[in-house]
């Protein structure tokens, strides 16, 4: 019996660890031809794929829709509802977009 009831707490544990992260995944298509595919995870930060280079900008605080900002490349991701504004680096171009 004390078996049984080590095992199921063992077990209890095993699954917490195994958690996924909340993860999704969407499409965006921009001015210019440019895509964005792009990785939330657990909305706190955003991998953003763009003509196979990768960048993981954090989120940050904004007014109004989810924006994800690297201080140090100047890359901004920010999004309300379906459509994005992205630049890449500081100087570029903003970039628009909508979800796929």
């Amino acid at each position: 019996m004390k078996r049984h009831i080590v095992l199921a707490v063992m077990s209890v544990f095993a699954l917490g660890a195994c958690e996924q992260e909340n993860v999704s995944t969407a499409t965006y298509a921009c001015e210019g031809g440019q895509v964005l595919n792009v990785t939330f995870t657990d909305g706190q930060h955003v991998s953003v794929d763009i003509a196979g280079r990768v960048l993981s900008i954090a989120r940050t605080e904004s007014a109004s829709g989810a924006k994800y900002e690297s201080a140090e490349t100047g890359t901004v991701f920010w999004s309300k509802g379906m459509d994005v504004n992205f630049v890449e680096f500081k100087g570029a171009p903003v970039l628009k977009c909508r979800r796929t």
